[in-house]
């Protein structure tokens, strides 16, 4: 029943988790790869601050530049 935990605002926080240790790392940017089929992951990485690229085969690059 994954389905329960959709809307709650787990990835949010997940991502927003990854953001604060990739910062506390010294790291100078993140990326990840997401359907582009997802479009409220898509969103949701957006509304963070996420730049975004269209790849082949379904997928889009998300990055963020941290410094």
């Amino acid at each position: 029943m994954h389905d329960d935990y959709q809307g709650k605002g787990l990835g949010y926080k997940l991502v927003d988790l990854i953001i604060g240790i990739a910062q506390d790392k010294g790291l100078e940017e993140i990326y990840g790869r997401v359907l582009t089929e997802n479009e409220r992951m898509l969103n949701m990485a957006r509304k963070l601050g996420f730049q975004y690229k269209l790849m082949s085969g379904g997928i889009t690059e998300v990055r963020m530049t941290l410094k």
